[in-house]
């Protein structure tokens, strides 16, 4: 119950079907806890009319429940006509209860014998979310954020080249720019990004894009974690990246 309406704060929900199905087993041992936000539509505004701060796990685990079978699905979630595909199983799992910053209880993964995440989404989709993103941020400095591209394209699984054209208007005076860049995924799961670029075109993009090129070089030839979990006990083993007009991920991890 706690966990529906939380997810019903945030989400607007097509009317039948469960959100959290909890099958066999004892609290707080479980058989199996499936939460479904499939046909979910996440409503940007209820976000924006939420004050309170992002939520931020205290670090304190004052229970655990376990799952011998844990599923999180959303296929699709909606959000402004953007439709994302995510798919997340689990064997064995453990969940920590902990608190946020407010006093909310959370629910999160922390162990998995084995578990698998995908995702999937069209370009035009990632396109549209980009684009909600940066007009939304873009307005609180007076930059309006007329368009933006997106290719990613992958050579191979582990190898991702980017490229992001933005156009934009800062008050009347047009600011078109481009960012580039190529990243390689190591067999330890690190993601090293190099060939960073930032070109700019109409009256104020060279001279916007001068401005941000420092800060962009000191992220070249740098490595770091491709993903990192809030607890130490699950470890990122593998992951997949296919580009093109459908971006899938694929990832296992585990204990």
């Amino acid at each position: 119950t706690s966990l529906t309406k939380a997810w019903k704060e945030k989400i607007r929900f097509p009317e039948g079907g469960d959100i959290v199905q909890v099958e066999g087993g004892r609290y707080p041992a479980l058989g199996s806890l499936k939460i479904n936000l499939g046909g979910g539509i996440f409503d940007p505004d209820r976000t924006r009319d939420d004050k309170s701060p992002g939520l931020r796990p205290s670090g304190k685990v004052e229970s655990r429940v376990a799952a011998r079978d844990f599923a999180f699905d959303c296929q699709p979630l909606i959000c402004e006509k953007a439709k994302l595909n995510v798919h997340v199983a689990a064997t064995d799992a453990r969940l920590d209860v902990e608190h946020d910053n407010l006093g909310r209880p959370m629910l999160m993964l922390a162990g998995a014998k084995q578990a698998t995440l995908d995702f999937e989404a069209t370009r035009a989709d990632l396109e549209s979310l980009l684009l909600l993103g940066a007009r939304e941020n873009g307005s609180k400095y007076g930059v309006t954020v007329e368009n933006i591209r997106l290719s990613i394209e992958t050579p191979s699984a582990r190898t991702i080249d980017v490229d992001v054209r933005v156009s934009t208007k800062v008050g009347f005076i047009p600011a078109d720019m481009r960012f580039q860049a190529h990243v390689d995924i190591d067999d330890h799961m690190n993601a090293k990004v190099s060939h960073l670029q930032c070109t700019g075109d109409r009256a104020l993009g060279p001279l916007i894009t001068g401005l941000i090129r420092p800060g962009l070089a000191k992220y070249e030839g740098k490595s770091r974690p491709l993903f990192s979990f809030p607890s130490g006990e699950l470890k990122l083993r593998d992951a997949r990246v296919e580009g093109g007009d459908d971006i899938r991920v694929k990832a296992t991890f585990g204990r």
